[in-house]
């Protein structure tokens, strides 16, 4: 019924507390290798074996602590699926020990019943089978009798980790603040060119307008000059009766004003011509 997927009702009293039993152990019995890993197998054998009836109880305190701290970390070796089902399984075995008034089931007991298929490897020789079972089930006794503590990782092995998690936290900030500076670096060297063109097409800029606006003064002043000069010729002599084909060069060799003006006339002109060619250079 299991295998099909329907849902069975325990409280038929269709099935006994031995059926359940029974189909528990034989699915274990179906796995291809113990819960407990065959490459485990010596070292959960090895981790039973330091506890001996001789020690004192201050030293079987001490012993028991550092099996309990080796159980935890062999533990976190077994894959996922083996580590979910034994967890399970020794917390259940745990309960019907502790209910052992009831039920008549002792720890060890249990342990008798389950042992084959929680920690023996599947090709274990029959001789060497009855020689090392006292052994695995002693192993899992102790593992059915601390089944609320050996699935805890050590106190050790948190704070070893949480201190590199914290170390490594502060490692990547740091790593995440130089890319930070590096970047920001790179930014602003990107930007400086630009700066550095930005500010000569502003000078350039600057300097265009300045002569422009300089240029533009200087035209106005030599209309002026030119006007000034319009003014005082003389009705007959005013630069409107000069052809248009004259030049100011036609104008300086007017002979007929007198010498006195003519001179200040000349000089003038040539001042004005100055201005003129120092205007088209600097546009």
């Amino acid at each position: 019924l299991l295998r099909l997927g329907e849902n069975i009702d325990f409280s038929s009293e269709l099935f006994t507390v031995h059926d359940c039993a029974c189909v528990l152990k034989s699915f274990l019995a179906e796995l291809q290798e113990p819960l407990l890993s065959e490459a485990h197998y010596t070292a959960h054998c090895q981790i039973t074996d330091m506890c001996q009836d001789e020690l004192s109880s201050s030293q079987k305190k001490y012993i028991l602590e550092k099996q309990l701290k080796s159980t935890q970390l062999l533990l976190l070796l077994l894959p996922p699926d083996n580590y979910c089902l034994l967890k399970y399984l020794l917390l259940l075995l745990n309960q019907i020990h502790n209910a052992q008034e009831k039920n008549k089931m002792t720890s060890q007991n249990l342990a008798t019943l389950f042992a084959p298929h929680i920690i023996c490897p599947k090709k274990m020789p029959a001789e060497e089978l009855k020689k090392n079972f006292r052994r695995m089930v002693k192993c899992i006794t102790f593992l059915i009798e601390n089944a609320t503590t050996v699935f805890s990782p050590p106190v050790e092995l948190v704070q070893d980790v949480n201190l590199y998690l914290q170390e490594m936290s502060y490692e990547g900030q740091l790593q995440f603040a130089e890319k930070e500076l590096q970047r920001d670096n790179y930014m602003e060297m990107s930007r400086e060119p630009q700066k550095k063109h930005f500010r000569s097409r502003s000078v350039g800029a600057a300097i265009k307008r300045h002569i422009l606006k300089n240029s533009h003064k200087k035209k106005e002043d030599l209309d002026l000059r030119h006007s000034a000069y319009d003014m005082a010729l003389p009705a007959s002599k005013s630069t409107e009766s000069i052809p248009k084909s004259k030049s100011f060069d036609a104008l300086d060799l007017e002979a007929k004003e007198s010498s006195r003006f003519s001179e200040m006339k000349k000089n003038f002109l040539r001042a004005s011509r100055k201005k003129v060619h120092k205007i088209v250079k600097s546009e």
